[in-house]
This record gives C-alpha cells, structure tokens and sequence, in this order.
C-alpha cells in the first residue's frame, strides 16, 4: 500500500512538472534527457522502496510470533543450478500439526562450489531429528519460520531501492537546475 501511495505522489509532481515545461520538454528532447530518465526512474523506484518495505516491515513483525518447539524432518543439499539448503521443519500447535520447507535464506548466488559449501554448512547444522525453536504467526498459523526477524537480502534490497528513489530524484534536481535563466538585456 505504500508503494502505491509513494508512486502516486511523484507521478502528480511529474505531472506538474511536465505541465509547467511542456514546451522546452517537446522542443529540445535531448536537453532534458536526464529529467526523462529521472521520470521513469523516480516512480518506479519508489514503487520498489514501498514493496521492499513492507517485505522489511513484516519479517520485523516475526520476532514478536509465538514460540513453539519443532523438529527437523529431513535436511538435505537440494537443486543443481541453484543449490540450496532445504530443511523441512515439523511442529504443532494445539491439535493441529504443521510442517515447513526452509532455505534459511542462503544466499543464491556466488560461485557454485561456494553455493554448495554454504548450503552443506546448514544442512551440517540443523540435521534431521533435531529440535529447534519455530516462530509461527498467532494470526495464521500455517506461516512459521526458524530464524525470526528480517534477512541479510532484505536490508540489502531496501538499501538499493533508496539508492535507486535517490538517484532518480537527482537526475531530476540536477537537470532542473542546470537549466540557465533567459538573460534580458535593458538600455
């Protein structure tokens, strides 16, 4: 939601912008090519900020979920391309019993060997009938996790995403004041 309300602000004030200019904008294109690229890059990255930050809002949220104890059902190096960690993880609440597959949020990129290192350091740490401490959601109680709170990945997208919302609003500042004021001569 707020993403949606972020993009709708700077869409209005690239829309009086482009009301006031409209005439420099359609009659030299290539002068304001940097104020273009600051239109489509503005708006959009703010859309991502918002999405980013509501993802960062919510894996916040998780470190306040109930406690429960689980255990580990199977853990094993899974995917060829992208190898990961994939730890099953089976707990219950009241009559209700619940299981979960988790990567812990191994990083997917790298070089493959260093991939399959990290993801067989995981998988060495959390073994099959193991107990460990899952956070379950009082509100939904299908959505659980091991490690509650936000990820390395989660800072790191929101991070980019101001870096982004930054850089688009400075493409616009910037060219806005290079322009040069029309310089009238009096005698």
């Amino acid at each position: 939601m707020l993403a949606l309300i972020l993009t709708a602000i700077v869409l209005v004030i690239v829309l009086i912008m482009f009301v006031f200019n409209r005439k420099n904008l359609m009659e030299k294109p290539k002068k304001y090519r940097l104020i273009w690229a600051g239109v489509i890059l503005a708006p959009a990255a703010l859309f991502w900020l918002g999405y980013e930050s509501s993802i960062l809002s919510f894996n916040m949220q998780t470190r306040t979920w109930e406690a429960t104890p689980g255990v580990i059902v199977q853990s094993a190096v899974s995917g060829e391309r992208a190898i990961h960690p994939a730890i099953t993880v089976q707990y219950e609440i009241g009559d209700i019993s619940q299981s979960f597959t988790t990567d812990l949020f191994a990083p997917g990129f790298g070089v493959r060997s260093n991939r399959r290192d990290q993801a067989e350091k995981l998988v060495a740490q959390y073994q099959a009938g193991d107990t460990v401490t899952v956070y379950v959601n009082p509100r939904n109680l299908l959505q659980a996790r091991i490690h509650p709170g936000p990820a390395w990945n989660n800072y790191l997208r929101t991070g980019l995403a101001m870096i982004f919302t930054g850089l688009g609003f400075w493409l616009i500042l910037v060219s806005l004041a290079r322009r040069k004021p029309k310089v009238t001569f009096q005698q």
